[in-house]
């Protein structure tokens, strides 16, 4: 088993409980711009319109038309969103309900421009879904270029985002 192959199975193991994710598929957008030249159609496996990989894959969709509204309406009523950052970053902290959310992406967009975001890889278990991905872009405050993976943790549940959670290392942001 491959180095990356089976870190990507420990975090799913760790994450889910689960000894068997299903790797979902890949996909490489590109986000330049707000538009995306990539194909993010359901694949056969989530051609409900409401399974949680169909649901996440809207939101990314979404996000590199820059279509914010969009993912705002793939939100439940009650969510749990945050992205684990310091909280020096003022899109730090926890959201709680869609308005939080949209807060959540134009607070982001005023501190950060994002030049590339690509989803690469998808863990289904269930209602939850993992996402490893790699952007790079512009710290405004900091005047930094930087790159970095990322992970995102999606809960969905009737075809609405219950819990989201995102990881980047945030060090990138100062040069580091």
């Amino acid at each position: 088993m491959k180095k990356g192959v089976r870190l990507r199975l420990v975090i799913s193991v760790l994450i889910f409980g689960v000894c068997q994710p299903t790797v979902a598929g890949t996909m490489s957008p590109k986000v330049d711009g707000g538009s995306s030249n990539a194909d993010l159609r359901p694949s056969a496996s989530s051609t409900d319109s409401n399974s949680p990989l169909s649901v996440v894959k809207q939101s990314y969709a979404a996000f590199g038309r820059g279509d914010i509204p969009v993912i705002v309406n793939l939100v439940a009523d009650q969510v749990d969103w945050e992205d684990v950052c310091p909280a020096s970053l003022p899109y730090s902290g926890l959201r709680r309900n869609p308005a939080e959310v949209a807060k959540f992406f134009s607070e982001s967009a005023q501190v950060d421009e994002i030049k590339t975001f690509e989803p690469q890889e998808f863990v289904v278990a269930g209602e939850n879904v993992t996402v490893l991905g790699y952007l790079e872009g512009y710290a405004r405050d900091t005047k930094q270029e930087f790159r970095t993976e990322f992970i995102h943790l999606f809960t969905v549940q009737k075809g609405k985002i219950t819990r989201w959670r995102g990881f980047i290392n945030t060090a990138a942001r100062y040069g580091r």
